[in-house]
């Protein structure tokens, strides 16, 4: 009797894997034969997450930082301040979430720097 065996790793792993992978060259291979690996594990709905990681651990070694702007809905004009005031040389990743119901909550390399979002501020008033 044949088993299969299927090992489930974190996205936090794939990243790391994808990072080490794409430094030989043959980018457009490594990408290739990367999803065919996730999908065969089973983990393709991880490739956000995964991709998110790997944004961060690629910025990381570059010396970049990893900004993510969380908002309650799609603002061009804020996103373009932060960019400039931070002096960013890429647009930071933008996550919409509706719960925040305003304002905005800015993360730098994963840890919180600012929120000023109006769940907050509510949070706040009743405690």
């Amino acid at each position: 009797m044949e088993f299969e065996i299927f090992v489930k790793y974190s996205s936090n792993i794939y990243a790391t894997a994808l990072l080490g992978a794409l430094k030989d060259g043959y980018h457009g291979t490594v990408v290739k034969n990367f999803l065919a690996v996730v999908r065969r594990n089973g983990d393709f709905s991880k490739i956000p997450v995964i991709v998110r990681e790997f944004k961060k651990k690629y910025n990381r070694a570059r010396g970049f930082r990893y900004v993510e702007v969380a908002l309650a809905r799609e603002d061009a004009k804020t996103i373009g301040a932060i960019k400039e005031s931070m002096k960013l040389a890429q647009d930071p990743a933008v996550v919409i979430d509706k719960e925040i119901l305003g304002g905005m909550i800015v993360t730098v390399d994963g840890e919180i720097v600012v929120d000023g979002s109006i769940k907050t501020r509510i949070q706040k008033l009743f405690k």
